[in-house]
């Protein structure tokens, strides 16, 4: 919708003085430049949130673009200082004379931190995140003593390694990993199993319940 407006900005203006109402920001070259940086951040984060929505995505699932998308921010903070706006479309097509890079490098750290405070839970629980999604290969002497000993065995286990190459992590859990030798890990693997790693299933849920409730319902 931005991006719709902001390439409909030379007619919008042109319309709104034709009609006596004109918007002084819409001949400003620096709003216009703030407006073109909006349209890119929000493209963005549009696609950030498509990858986390969708059906039987896991908590892990999630995890990934969330610390794809903070190196990013990393990334063209670091780009948008250097004065090069390539991952920035819509403001680099724009008069880059008017570019005041340094704001939207703040701008951008700005971001980064509100989205590491925001998604902050979530990496508080990194470390069992990993052991779920990559017991062959976690750091044992870093994991919870607890659970050190089941992951030697499976990290040691050849068949299962194989199988775990061949299926997704819950599958693994579900079909192959013994509650009774690894009881530990296969609770741990119901926890992360058990939280949504998206709200997909009960947005589902809410749209077939709008379905069903209709006022011809008895």
């Amino acid at each position: 919708m931005l991006k719709i407006a902001f390439n409909l900005l030379e007619e919008t203006e042109l319309f709104l003085d034709r009609k006596g109402n004109a918007i002084t920001e819409l001949g400003d070259k620096g709003w216009r430049c703030d407006f073109a940086f909006s349209v890119d951040i929000t493209d963005h984060l549009s696609a950030l949130n498509v990858r986390l929505q969708g059906k039987d995505q896991l908590l892990n699932e999630m995890f990934s673009p969330y610390k794809g998308f903070q190196m990013k921010l990393r990334l063209w903070k670091s780009h948008i200082r250097k004065r090069n706006p390539a991952h920035f479309p819509t403001l680099k097509n724009h008069d880059t004379s008017n570019l005041q890079y340094q704001k939207y490098g703040d701008k951008l750290e700005v971001s980064r931190s509100k989205f590491s405070e925001r998604f902050g839970n979530l990496k508080k629980h990194s470390q069992a995140i990993e052991i779920f999604a990559s017991p062959f290969s976690v750091d044992v002497t870093a994991i919870p003593k607890n659970m050190q000993m089941e992951i030697i065995e499976l990290q040691c286990n050849d068949e299962l390694r194989k199988k775990f190459d061949d299926n997704p992590g819950y599958q693994l859990y579900k079909k192959h990993v013994s509650v009774t030798v690894y009881p530990k890990l296969s609770a741990h693997a119901k926890k992360m199993m058990a939280v949504f790693g998206s709200t997909y299933a009960l947005e589902h849920l809410f749209s077939k319940m709008n379905l069903v409730k209709i006022k011809y319902r008895s």
